[in-house]
């Protein structure tokens, strides 16, 4: 029978490279996170910027055809009578008619 030495070997570790693989995980893990973070935050904000616009295209689509509405209205006949009545330009009650023998404008 052969005796078990008591005395242990050394067992030579390699270096932990297993931490490092794992804090360099960890690292790409938080890089990753932080980029997707930006990333999400720049479309918030172009969406923002998009509804602003679309908003404002809204608005201006709005008051091009009220503008345009208006322009039919005052380009039409019944306007057009309604400002001559305003004027004074209405169909007369009293004719006055000119003698013939009355000059207006001679030579003296």
């Amino acid at each position: 029978m052969r005796y078990r030495s008591t005395r242990r070997k050394k067992i030579q570790r390699k270096p932990d490279t297993h931490k490092k693989i794992s804090y360099q995980y960890i690292f790409l893990f938080v890089v990753f996170i932080a980029f997707s973070v930006f990333i999400t935050m720049e479309g918030v904000s172009s969406g923002n910027e998009l509804k602003e616009l679309e908003d404002d295209a809204r608005s201006l689509s709005k008051e091009n055809r009220e503008l345009s509405e208006k322009l039919v209205e005052s380009s039409s006949l019944q306007d057009k009578v309604r400002q001559a009545k305003k004027l004074g330009f209405d169909k007369p009650t009293d004719i006055v008619y000119l003698d013939g023998e009355v000059s207006v404008a001679s030579l003296r």
